[in-house]
């Protein structure tokens, strides 16, 4: 097939999810993500003669479910028909519209940024970018051990499912904490906390009942921590699959 190229791509929302251009390498296989939108481009043997564009189905989605880790907000990932690019230049579509979409409605993530700079006018701190890195590191550490372990996938579920329950969340949270509570050795005061927290008289806890006509609504600084505290047990169990 000579030079011919298979491209493969998707579109994604909120298409901001990523904040800025993302590119990486899959096994010599460029990938790049921006603006609502994954193209990844391979030789024709490759798409044809072996798992790689499986592989890569799977390593997309490993990058999304990092980047959610992070920014606790989820998302539509829509797979669209593959490109035959010719050596002539001429692109051809295989097939039709690929339908297999991953989920769910997103939400617009604000954030006060701010640079600062030293007095010879370099940038010493940018939040946003830090932000960027931190997402992408999490990505990564994800994308790095095997994606089909079942107690990762229960623990993206859970997270899943606090993102997209918010009246339920702390049930959801407490299931990671649950999961990994006689796996893992966590720092005694942040497991404290979090279960102060999460059994706290707020709308969200796990014993709404015992006290309901007082509970109010869990404030943005408390949501933070505790999605933070069980961020950590989640990153503390992947890193540990990593290092096995």
């Amino acid at each position: 097939m000579g030079d011919e190229k298979i491209r493969l791509q998707w579109t994604y929302e909120p298409k901001y999810f990523f904040e800025k251009k993302y590119e990486t390498m899959y096994k010599g296989n460029p990938i790049v993500i921006e603006l609502g939108r994954v193209v990844v481009e391979m030789e024709s043997r490759l798409y044809f003669g072996d798992k790689t564009r499986l592989e890569v189905d799977k390593y997309i989605s490993a990058l999304f479910e990092g980047v959610k880790l992070h920014n606790f907000e989820d998302y539509k990932l829509h797979k669209l028909a593959p490109q035959r690019i010719l050596p002539s230049g001429e692109i051809v579509t295989i097939g039709g519209l690929r339908g297999t979409a991953r989920m769910t409605g997103g939400m617009e993530i604000k954030h006060a940024d701010y640079v600062k700079y030293d007095e010879a006018g370099n940038i010493i701190e940018d939040s946003a970018q830090r932000r960027f890195d931190e997402t992408i590191e999490i990505a990564e550490l994800l994308v790095s051990i095997p994606y089909a372990i079942p107690l990762v996938e229960n623990l993206l579920a859970s997270w899943t499912g606090a993102i997209k329950n918010p009246d339920n969340e702390f049930l959801y949270l407490w299931e990671i904490w649950d999961a990994l509570k006689d796996i893992h050795d966590f720092d005694k005061a942040k497991v404290d906390r979090f279960r102060e927290i999460i059994n706290g008289p707020f709308e969200q806890s796990r014993h709404r009942g015992e006290d309901w006509h007082s509970l109010r609504p869990a404030s943005k600084s408390e949501l933070e921590e505790v999605r933070q505290i069980a961020r950590d047990f989640i990153l503390i169990h992947l890193k540990s699959n990593v290092n096995s």
